[in-house]
């Protein structure tokens, strides 16, 4: 090898170094984007609670349609320093939000599914009354603080003692697995939604 070639690399032998270790960086990520589901092959669902425990995430694996890969659960305390943040990157992405009545005002509802007795039907036979704004009903309660009641008993609770508010279910309009509600051949949001609206403990 030429000599003036060696003394090169002697001298400038960590920017060959950085660049080994720069390219192992930029591969592992690519490989790991690759790998990573597709907005086909997930259903995102947001979820504001005090605590869900193991039985609930086996409750959702065990009701994931085949078609997908996974149900990408986010779980945030109402309280949690960064609640905000966190959902606004979530709202417009999340396929499926339940959020606090204390935390309506970060839901954008031209981004919600307009509910109505007909899709509710489907989804479920029972009853849930509807979070309106102006006579358009954008969400279901899903947890009564007057009742103490709500979806997924013994799965997740919603309130600590100290902290008892309602809580409201949203579908986001923006969803690729509504199936005929937005044209869409994907429909693991609404067999999501039917199994966990008609829960039984």
């Amino acid at each position: 090898m030429n000599k003036g070639i060696i003394s090169h690399i002697k001298l400038k032998w960590y920017f060959y170094v950085l660049g080994i270790i720069a390219s192992f960086i930029i591969s592992t990520l690519f490989i790991s984007i690759s790998a990573s589901p597709t907005k086909k092959e997930k259903v995102s669902i947001f979820l504001t609670c005090y605590n869900a425990n193991n039985s609930f995430f086996d409750f959702i694996e065990s009701i994931k349609p085949d078609y997908l890969e996974i149900v990408e659960l986010n779980i945030k305390h109402k309280e949690d320093l960064y609640y905000g943040t966190v959902i606004k990157g979530y709202r417009k992405n999340a396929d499926i939000l339940i959020v606090p009545e204390s935390k309506l005002d970060y839901i954008i509802l031209k981004d919600c599914i307009v509910l109505n007795d007909d899709i509710l039907k489907e989804l479920t036979d029972k009853t849930y009354e509807y979070y309106s704004v102006d006579s358009t009903n954008y969400g279901l309660k899903i947890y009564s603080k007057e009742k103490n009641k709500g979806i997924l008993d013994g799965l997740v609770k919603f309130n600590d003692d100290n902290s008892i508010e309602d809580y409201y279910l949203f579908i986001n309009n923006n969803s690729i697995h509504m199936g005929k509600y937005n044209n869409s051949k994907y429909d693991g949001a609404i067999k999501l939604l039917k199994e966990i609206l008609n829960y039984e403990a």
